[in-house]
């Protein structure tokens, strides 16, 4: 598998709260739903701001999340990251 072979569908973008639904479609046949990027802020200063990418996850107990997919290959996983980042950074302002 390539980073060719996912398109990414934004299904939500909340600017107020800066947080972004996506879906992704892998060779055009299987479509993973509830992928998130948010924007955060780090705690310590300076400050600055960064996407986070998290992938489909539920809710077990105690209000802990579990992801619902996991990507072996690390190589992969970052390069989805950075084109999920770029999908959201260059979505128009007006939509």
């Amino acid at each position: 598998m390539d980073i060719d072979d996912i398109e990414i569908k934004i299904k939500k973008y909340d600017r107020e709260k800066e947080v972004v639904i996506l879906n992704l479609t892998f060779f055009n046949k299987l479509e993973e739903r509830g992928w998130r990027a948010m924007l955060l802020e780090t705690k310590t200063e300076p400050r600055h701001s960064f996407w986070k990418v998290n992938p489909p996850c539920i809710r077990g107990k105690n209000n802990t999340f579990f992801w619902i997919v996991r990507i072996l290959d690390k190589d992969l996983w970052r390069k989805l990251e950075e084109k999920i980042i770029e999908v959201v950074k260059n979505y128009p302002e007006d939509v």
